[in-house]
């Protein structure tokens, strides 16, 4: 009988654990604390925005995911430890319990204007922009690095072979993220 409860505890804890709510971290409460300081009208208008699933290889891109980009180009800086690349990672779901944890009675204007990025990779020869050959999404930082994350697109080759766009071949066609999630041409 003990033991019976105690796999009927662990499965409900295993299930509250996937169903339950977001957990927000002290780098969710960080990215919080920053986006509402920074941006909070593109905060607010990404909690009121339905979550889509697979938004990073959606066509069109929705703008939930979208404005994610935007929100991360605000704290980038900020939040980026001393030599290193990247600030804490953005987990969605964390974030948002933490904004809405923390959201403040009076949502005021962007303080600034952050670059979000999506860059369409495209082979040389489609030159009618068709077939995605590949993306990178990415953040200009308030210094005005830019930094991207690519993923590039396999395809069926001669006999066995996949082929890939080479790094910096191809068409490039790349969009800004606006303070509601829809794109701009860059």
């Amino acid at each position: 009988m003990k033991k019976l409860l105690s796999m009927m505890t662990t499965a409900l804890l295993v299930v509250f654990a996937i169903a339950g709510p977001a957990y927000a971290g002290k780098k969710d409460l960080a990215w919080a604390a920053c986006l509402w300081e920074k941006v909070p009208t593109t905060a607010n208008n990404w909690l009121a925005m339905p979550s889509t699933k697979d938004g990073w290889q959606s066509l069109p891109t929705p703008p939930d995911y979208a404005i994610e980009w935007r929100l991360q180009a605000a704290c980038f800086d900020v939040l980026k430890p001393t030599k290193k690349k990247w600030p804490p990672s953005f987990y969605a779901k964390s974030v948002k319990a933490a904004l809405i944890a923390s959201k403040p009675s009076i949502i005021g204007p962007d303080k600034l204007e952050p670059t979000g990025f999506r860059c369409d990779l495209y082979f040389e020869n489609d030159t009618e922009l068709k077939s995605r050959a590949g993306f990178d999404w990415g953040v200009r930082s308030a210094n005005g690095d830019v930094v991207f994350t690519t993923t590039r697109f396999g395809f069926a080759g001669e006999g066995k072979t996949v082929v890939h766009l080479k790094e910096g071949a191809g068409i490039r066609k790349c969009f800004r993220v606006l303070a509601d999630g829809s794109m701009t041409n860059a």
